[in-house]
């Protein structure tokens, strides 16, 4: 094996184990707060460390820096997580109300509610990234989640492509969501996020120079 092989190999043994070490603290703060209060800014801390890896903008101890982001969006986290989860809710009640009935009305109710669905999914796909890129409250961050999604279709498909292989792949594969399933989906969505907002925010600057 010559040295570029094993640097190849070295390099994807250590990703493996920073995804693999993210995940087993997304676990571990997630329970620190009884899941219920914990999961939400846990995830949050996962999406900002992996943005800093993409960023190359690396802390030297990843405990350090998850502790920090967890604890920073604590709250912020929690309120838009649950946000979330109350609107799903009632949007999923409202599904399983109208569809078993066939009126006219109804079929028009229906369309609106794909569409609700539809424009959630894209939310959901970008709230995090949003939340640890850009400054903002919680009505901004979903609005600049609904924004991005729908200005960035390409990125938007992909992030939800690369969940839906890592989801395939822990479920074939059921050892690998210890280690891998949040922080390799969480990675994917944050990468194709990621370029989403260097395209818009290069399309900004070049709109303001023009201007």
């Amino acid at each position: 094996m010559d040295g570029t092989a094993f640097g190849g190999f070295y390099m994807a043994c250590v990703w493996f184990a920073r995804f693999a070490f993210l995940n087993v603290l997304w676990l571990l703060f997630s329970l620190a707060g009884l899941v219920i209060g914990g999961i939400f800014p846990a995830t949050a801390a996962l999406f900002a460390v992996e943005r800093s890896w993409i960023r190359k903008e690396e802390s030297p101890s990843l405990i350090r820096q998850f502790w920090r982001e967890y604890r920073a969006q604590f709250v912020k986290a929690n309120m838009l997580g649950y946000l979330m989860v109350l609107f799903g809710g009632l949007l999923w009640v409202n599904v399983k109300l109208m569809f078993p009935l066939d009126y006219l009305v109804i079929g028009v109710l229906k369309v609106l509610l794909l569409g609700l669905f539809f424009l959630f999914v894209i939310v959901l796909l970008y709230l995090f990234p949003v939340m640890v890129h850009f400054k903002g409250g919680i009505l901004d961050c979903v609005k600049n989640a609904l924004f991005v999604g729908l200005s960035s279709p390409l990125m938007t498909v992909m992030s939800g492509l690369g969940i839906l292989v890592v989801t395939y792949s822990c479920y074939k594969i059921p050892g690998l969501s210890v280690f891998f399933y949040v922080s390799g989906a969480g990675f994917l969505s944050m990468w194709f996020s990621h370029c989403a907002f260097l395209r818009l925010e290069g399309k900004a600057k070049a709109g303001g120079l023009d201007g």
